[in-house]
């Protein structure tokens, strides 16, 4: 949607507001899939948990949200967005 828009209208949406935009849309992504993920493979008392899982929706593997480096993982990957987005921010 937004390269179409980026397309057709550049002069409405500028490169800074493009690359903005898009990592906002994926910072919130990223949270909806990590809850889901979490939702659907709910904790299991006492027992380990693997890292890597097949994904609740699709096809492949995902990162487990319940498993301790599995959250430190998630965690990395949001920074890693949200630390996009703040030179953006602040431009």
């Amino acid at each position: 949607m937004i390269l179409i828009v980026h397309a057709f209208f550049p002069a409405v949406l500028t490169e800074s507001m493009s690359g903005l935009l898009t990592l906002s849309v994926a910072v919130v992504l990223i949270g909806f899939s990590y809850f889901k993920t979490r939702q659907f493979y709910p904790i299991i008392p006492h027992a380990k948990q693997p890292l890597i899982i097949p994904k609740p929706i699709g096809v492949g593997l995902t990162i487990n949200p319940n498993h301790p480096l599995g959250k430190v993982i998630w965690v990395l990957i949001i920074l890693f967005l949200v630390g996009g987005l703040i030179p953006m921010i602040f431009k």
